[in-house]
């Protein structure tokens, strides 16, 4: 699961289906996640710094701060 903002009833679907890998960029997304799916493990995903070279500046939407 990779979507940022996980809706409650797709991380209770992915709990249910043997999903234990999952993405998160926010304290409040890991919050629900850890509550909802707590055996599941989890990925934290880091905004990129600006002109990191990517050709998808993707950090502009996503990731989270450093600090």
């Amino acid at each position: 699961m990779a979507n940022p903002c996980k809706p409650e009833s797709h991380i209770a679907y992915a709990a249910a289906k043997g999903v234990n890998l999952t993405t998160f960029d926010s304290a409040d997304e890991l919050e629900k996640m850890s509550r909802l799916h707590p055996n599941s493990k989890f990925l934290i995903s880091i905004k990129p710094p600006e002109n990191g070279g990517a050709r998808c500046q993707l950090g502009d939407k996503y990731g989270a701060l450093p600090d």
